[in-house]
């Protein structure tokens, strides 16, 4: 079994979001730090780091899709690292015009390496997704070959669409089963991705189109690890494999802490947090 995790990411300047920042829903997964494209590329960084070290615990690449923002130090950097070895495989390297956000980028990494992998994980540059043997849990849990398994995403059904609340809300990571991925490309040619630029269409035409594609398909997409708290819904980091960049340097600091924590080396959220500050 041969896994890969696509990271798309864009050297643009970056707005701060805090939790909250939509009236009625705490976002985690969309906490971010305001970057310049200095910022961005050491986030980059630190998230290879992470990558080259961890113990996925399945033959894992890691595919890099730079969106061109003209950044030349960024798109370097990018270059650089394409081959370089990780505990579990390669990093391969891809550039592309910044044409569909996120969703244009996973559309051309599966273009390119389409049938190299048995499971696909999408992910953004600040979002964490990690710790130890963490794919091979994931897929452990993601159960039989219908189903498609979504990290992260919250939202609530009437924001965009009524339809929202059965399948994967904007902001999602995905991990899918080849077959999923094989069924779309049959069916529309392409996984689903906006054309024009523009938040409207990135959610509308990617993140939304995307999720309820595969729903429409007759799959199903599974959540773990969410709990109600009145109208809002948060994620128990303790049973979840991911974070947003941003919590990770605020409880952290560094990557480096974060590689000492118990979490990195497979035990529950608690205790990362109870290590972190005594260590700090």
């Amino acid at each position: 079994m041969k896994c890969c995790k696509i990271i798309s990411t864009h050297f643009n300047h970056r707005k701060e979001r805090n939790r909250g920042h939509w009236a009625g829903v705490t976002w985690p997964s969309h906490i971010q730090f305001g970057l310049d494209p200095q910022g961005v590329l050491i986030m980059l960084k630190d998230q290879i780091s992470i990558e080259t070290d961890v113990d996925a615990g399945v033959k894992c690449d890691t595919i890099i899709v730079n969106g061109r923002a003209g950044f030349k130090e960024g798109d370097d950097y990018v270059r650089s690292i394409n081959g370089q070895k990780t505990l579990c495989g390669k990093i391969f390297s891809i550039e592309m015009d910044n044409i569909g956000g996120q969703f244009g980028a996973y559309n051309l990494a599966y273009k390119i390496h389409e049938g190299k992998y048995d499971y696909w994980m999408f992910d953004e540059d600040d979002i964490v997704v990690t710790g130890h043997h963490y794919y091979k849990k994931l897929i452990n849990r993601l159960g039989v070959d219908e189903y498609c398994y979504a990290l992260i995403g919250l939202g609530r059904a009437d924001r965009h669409t009524r339809r929202l609340g059965k399948v994967c809300p904007p902001g999602a990571m995905l991990l899918v089963n080849k077959k999923i991925l094989e069924h779309l490309k049959r069916v529309d040619g392409m996984l689903p991705h906006p054309i024009k630029s523009g938040h409207k269409s990135r959610v509308q035409k990617g993140e939304l189109a995307f999720s309820l594609r595969i729903y429409d398909l007759g799959y199903k997409i599974v959540y773990y690890g969410k709990s109600k708290q009145g109208k809002t819904v948060e994620w128990e980091y303790e049973t979840e494999y991911c974070l947003p960049y941003r919590e990770l340097i605020e409880k952290f600091g560094t990557v480096d802490y974060f590689k000492q924590s118990t979490f990195y080396r497979g035990v529950g959220w608690d205790i990362l947090w109870k290590n972190a500050n005594e260590s700090l």
